[in-house]
């Protein structure tokens, strides 16, 4: 199966317990927090890094509902901001994923028994929308993707498929 349906009763990962996993999510974030600052140079295309938090983010939300999606959001900010260390710019990493983890889960009904071709929209939009906002809201904190959002999008799918899927194996899935 190529997408996690709508079948998540039938997973023995899956016991009817979000608190269950937050943990093992909590170190999974910090674990994608350490990818990105040790590996993301290397997975760069055309001076653009994937963004792994962000990424987790959006699998929480679809994953585990609108409430965790915000919190992990706000995790996951934090994780970035303290990692990119970027200064007098502090918040905007924090906000966008919130919002980003939030809409998500808001989708979460709608998007999870759905084909393959909805997380590789979710990643694109979501890094567009993430993107796009910081580089309006602060001049300062990434450079212009004006003519690159295409490998934007291109790199953020690569990277983004195996995280995105690795979420959904951590315990704690909604049903509903």
């Amino acid at each position: 199966m190529l997408h996690p349906g709508s079948s998540y009763s039938g997973s023995p990962l899956n016991k009817d317990n979000p608190a269950e996993g937050i943990l093992l999510l909590s170190l999974f974030f910090l674990f994608l927090c350490e990818c990105q600052v040790i590996f993301g140079e290397y997975f760069s295309f055309t001076s653009i890094q994937p963004d792994l938090l962000l990424i987790g983010v959006i699998a929480t939300g679809v994953f585990r509902g609108t409430e965790q999606g915000f919190w992990f959001g706000l995790y996951g900010g934090l994780l970035h901001e303290f990692a990119s260390a970027s200064g007098s710019d502090f918040g905007y990493l924090i906000l966008m994923k919130m919002v980003i983890g939030y809409g998500c889960g808001k989708l979460t009904n709608s998007v999870r028994g759905s084909f393959v071709a909805v997380p590789i929209i979710l990643i694109a939009v979501g890094s567009l929308l993430h993107y796009e906002c910081l580089y309006y809201l602060s001049a300062d904190l990434i450079q212009s993707v004006d003519n690159s959002i295409l490998s934007l999008m291109v790199n953020a799918v690569i990277c983004g498929f195996p995280v995105y899927y690795l979420v959904y194996f951590i315990p704690g899935r909604t049903n509903s």
